[in-house]
């Protein structure tokens, strides 16, 4: 995988709805600014704006902070209010939104502020696209029957039907552009196994769309923790980091920053920097 050139590294959080990726993303940048640098909240810049931020608007900025999907923007408001919220839309038709979206969120602020080497915290990525939308594909009979191309590499994939989907959404233009130009350094994700635990959460949130189903919930939570994903993430360069959300808050804050800043170390070392 060429890309080098990406001084900067990009470190996602993926997994379950409920699972703590909003407080481990908030940890990171509480984090980030203790430590006295500077962040570039891309979400809120968009809430704004109703667009994506041009480099003018970051340069000056040590880290960047987003999440898929955006806020505000024409792909971000598609997917946010009408595939999820609404769930007017197949899981087909979404996957095909997430990837659109995802690629132009990429190619117009992930890699430019990668390649003069910001540091990048998003929540989701293309790791979301390849759990859930082949599943909803499956709940709602969207996925297409023809056979779909074979992905290089073997990432033992499901089986069946299911496995045709994931190759599905590999395919998709979008996911192939961001997991060939701008794959993350490092994917964590937290896990929870109390299915309790994750829907009384989810209730408090007051979050009822068709996504955060419990029942849904159940039939991803094998798949982001299976080596299928692992290995298509380690293919591509990337780290790929799990720990329990389900101890408390504080844990998850603490074990997130633990893990980053673990990795920014190695990594420094490495190169021979300090952190």
């Amino acid at each position: 995988m060429a890309t080098s050139y990406l001084r900067g590294e990009l470190i996602a959080v993926d997994g379950l709805d409920g699972a703590g990726k909003g407080v481990a993303i908030n940890a990171l940048v509480q984090h980030e600014k203790a430590k006295g640098r500077s962040v570039f909240d891309v979400d809120a810049y968009c809430k704004e704006n109703g667009d994506f931020p041009e480099p003018k608007h970051w340069k000056d900025f040590d880290t960047l902070v987003m999440s898929e999907p955006g806020y505000e923007t024409v792909g971000g408001d598609f997917i946010r209010r009408k595939a999820l919220m609404q769930g007017r839309y197949t899981g087909f038709i979404t996957a095909n939104a997430f990837a659109t979206f995802r690629s132009a969120l990429d190619a117009l602020v992930t890699i430019p502020a990668r390649e003069v080497g910001k540091r990048t915290y998003k929540s989701r990525c293309f790791a979301a696209s390849l759990v859930n939308q082949p599943i909803q594909m499956m709940e709602d009979g969207s996925g297409p029957d023809y056979d779909v191309v074979e992905p290089r590499g073997n990432h033992l994939l499901p089986d069946g039907k299911h496995g045709k989907l994931v190759k599905l959404v590999l395919g998709e233009p979008g996911n192939q552009f961001s997991m060939n130009n701008c794959p993350p350094s490092m994917l964590i994700i937290p896990t929870i196994q109390n299915m309790q635990e994750l829907k009384a959460r989810l209730e408090n949130r007051g979050e009822r769309d068709k996504l955060e189903n419990v029942k849904l919930q159940e039939k991803f939570r094998p798949h982001y923790e299976s080596m299928w994903l692992r290995l298509i993430l380690e293919n591509l360069g990337a780290r790929v980091e799990y720990f329990d959300a389900g101890v408390s808050v504080s844990y998850t804050k603490a074990r997130v920053v633990s893990i980053v800043e673990s990795y920014l170390h190695e990594k420094a070392t490495k190169e021979g920097l300090f952190p």
